[in-house]
C-alpha cells in the first residue's frame, strides 16, 4: 500500500523534465527489441537466483545443517560480499567493448549457471551434501556475477543521451520483478515439499529452469544489438 501511494504521489508531483514533453505510459514500454529481449532475460536471471538463494537456502541452512542464525547470516553476507568484488572485476575477467561479442559472452555465461545448479542438486541427492552444496553456491556467485555485470553493460551500451534513464528504468524494474517472483517462488517450493534436502532441491530445479529460459531471452541479442541505435 505504501509503495503504492508513493508511485502515485511521485506521478502526480514530479515536475516535467526541463526541455522533453511528458512522456506517456505506453512510451515507458516503448524500447528497441534488443532491450526488451534483455530485460526478459534479466527478469528471470534474477528470479532464478532468489528462487533458491532468499528463502530456501538460510532455512535448509538453519534446520538440516544446524547453523545457527548468526552463522547462517555470516555466510550469506560473505556470499554477497564475494559476487560483488567478482562483479567488479568483471571488466578484466571479461574484457569486451563490441555489443555483438559481448551479447554472445552473456548468454554464455548465463547458460554456464547451469553447471553449478547441477552440482548443488545432484549433491542433495547424497548423504554428503554439506560441502558440495556450498562450493555449488560459491560457483554460482562467481558465474552470476559475471552474467549480471555483463547484463548491466549491455543494456547502458545500448541506451543513447536521450533515453538511457528509460532504458535502465525498464531493465532495472524487469530485476526487481525477477526477484520478486523468485522470493515468492522460493518460500512456496521450499514448504510445498517439506523444506530439507527435498525443498532446496525443488527450488534448485526451478532456478534451472529460469536459467535456461533466461539464456534463451538472450539468443537474439546478438543479431539484434548490432541493428539497435
Amino acid at each position: 500500500a505504501l509503495l503504492l501511494a508513493s508511485l502515485l504521489v511521485g506521478a502526480l508531483a514530479l515536475p516535467a523534465v526541463a526541455g522533453r514533453s511528458s512522456a506517456g505510459l505506453r512510451s515507458l514500454f516503448a524500447h528497441a527489441a534488443a532491450v526488451h529481449w534483455l530485460a526478459l532475460a534479466r527478469l528471470f536471471l534474477f528470479g532464478s537466483r532468489d528462487a533458491w538463494f532468499a528463502v530456501a537456502l538460510p532455512l535448509f541452512l538453519s534446520t538440516t545443517f544446524g547453523w545457527t542464525s548468526a552463522s547462517v547470516g555470516a555466510f550469506l553476507a560473505a556470499w554477497i560480499i564475494g559476487y560483488g568484488i567478482v562483479q567488479a572485476r568483471t571488466p578484466r575477467l571479461a574484457p569486451t567493448t563490441d555489443l555483438a561479442a559481448g551479447s554472445r559472452r552473456t548468454v554464455l555465461a548465463t547458460f554456464v549457471l547451469l553447471a553449478p545448479l547441477a552440482m548443488t542438486w545432484l549433491a542433495l541427492q547424497t548423504d554428503v551434501a554439506g560441502v558440495w552444496v556450498t562450493v555449488g553456491l560459491l560457483l554460482y556467485g562467481v558465474v552470476f556475477a559475471v552474467a549480471s555485470s555483463l547484463h548491466s553493460w549491455l543494456v547502458v551500451a545500448l541506451a543513447d543521451g536521450d533515453t538511457v534513464a528509460e532504458r535502465v528504468g525498464f531493465y532495472y524494474a524487469a530485476n526487481a520483478l525477477g526477484r520478486l517472483v523468485g522470493l515468492l517462488v522460493s518460500g512456496w517450493l521450499y514448504a510445498a515439499q517439506g523444506g530439507g534436502a527435498a525443498g532446496l532441491g525443488a527450488t534448485v530445479v526451478a532456478a534451472a529452469v529460469a536459467v535456461v529460459i533466461a539464456g534463451c531471452a538472450l539468443l537474439p541479442a546478438p543479431a539484434l544489438t548490432s541493428k539497435t541505435p
